[in-house]
């Protein structure tokens, strides 16, 4: 998609955040994560500040690597290296070559959707890094966990990348449903309905667009808006995709406890302390004893939190500590997708029941 949408106000401060000074300069080096659910538009922001003519002009280097899992430094190493990469998988030395091809030069390195939560590694790549890069150097990384960004030291840096207004939502929507620019005012109404399924989500509503990109009758229109999104092939493939990445990421406790939360309508409010009561019940989350329990329970809703599985936060005025919050449409039709098989809901205000096997739910 040639066009950008909807994100002028997070670029502005990214290239602020490139360009100007920084208390961290002094040390030589910057790490600034963005954070936020698969799907949100990182990497496409990444994309726009990286490419921005005077971020160009203002690093004498810039890289790009794309990380994913498993984090390997030396494969991590060489791609900044780049074509005068060495063949040898000697850690120290390629972590020596990296070293010297950066050596006294500001560079511009992006680390693209990064996992691991492993410090050891990190700073055997982080290290060499903040020694040769001269001053103003940056590592912008993208990455779904709050964890990693904690992990790095970086939290006073992190950018949280939260979804798209419905105006720019419909707007990538028509981009790629009109691909030749001119909307069909008798698709209007449908168009808007249809967008807000994605809920803020750009890759849904690219995904969605490009679904009814031949489709110019009005049946097709309302068949889609109509389904339940797991039901859409095309949006299965695209964007559950992303946040299957996500779900295979969590230990089995938590994917437990993130599945569990399907039985609950969209938009329900979950309240912390009764959640974590509900999986201590099922015995989701196990420990020795209530008190161990509960602890664990806490940190399973701090990690589904962490890696944008949940949303609209409220926090306690004291602590800070989040008492409630929502779950993304989008994230709740993926876990439902999930559990399709294993449940049955009824919804008694609409007298609509989704026909599954095992447990039945009622509402």
């Amino acid at each position: 998609m040639s066009e950008i949408f909807g994100r002028e106000k997070e670029q502005s401060i990214l290239i602020t955040k490139l360009l100007g000074d920084s208390s961290e300069e002094e040390k030589g080096l910057l790490i600034i994560p963005i954070v936020g659910m698969g799907g949100i538009g990182k990497t496409t922001l990444t994309q726009l500040a990286y490419n921005d003519e005077n971020v160009k002009a203002h690093f004498e280097i810039r890289k790009w690597v794309c990380v994913s899992e498993p984090f390997d430094e030396i494969q991590i190493a060489k791609d900044i290296i780049g074509d005068c990469a060495t063949s040898s998988n000697q850690l120290d030395y390629v972590l020596k070559c990296m070293s010297e091809s950066i050596q006294g030069k500001r560079f511009l390195l992006v680390l693209d959707d990064v996992w691991t939560e492993n410090r050891q590694k990190w700073e055997l790549l982080k290290v060499p890094l903040m020694q040769s890069g001269a001053k103003g150097s940056i590592i912008l990384v993208t990455t779904r966990k709050l964890e990693v960004a904690n992990m790095m030291r970086a939290t006073p840096n992190v950018i949280n990348l939260e979804g798209l207004s419905d105006k720019y939502c419909l707007a990538i929507f028509n981009h790629m449903a009109f691909s030749d620019g001119d909307v069909d005012e008798a698709f209007g109404d449908i168009s808007e309905k249809i967008v807000r399924k994605c809920k803020g989500l750009p890759l849904a509503a690219k995904t969605l667009g490009s679904l009814m990109q031949n489709k110019r009758r009005m049946r097709e229109w309302n068949d889609v808006l109509n389904s339940k999104i797991w039901d859409l092939e095309k949006v299965e493939q695209e964007v559950f995709q992303h946040l299957f990445l996500s779900y295979y990421d969590l230990a089995p406790t938590i994917k437990c406890c993130l599945l569990y939360c399907a039985t609950f309508p969209k938009d329900y409010v979950f309240d912390r302390d009764d959640l974590i009561k509900l999986w201590m019940a099922q015995d989701y989350v196990i420990s020795k004893g209530h008190k161990e329990k509960r602890t664990t329970g806490d940190a399973v809703f701090d990690n589904l939190v962490a890696r944008s599985f949940f949303q609209d936060f409220e926090k306690d005025f004291d602590t800070g500590t989040i008492t409630r919050c929502k779950m993304h449409d989008i994230v709740h039709d993926f876990v439902q997708f999930l559990t399709k098989n294993e449940c049955l809901l009824m919804d008694h205000a609409e007298g609509a029941i989704r026909e599954s096997n095992g447990i039945k739910f009622e509402w």
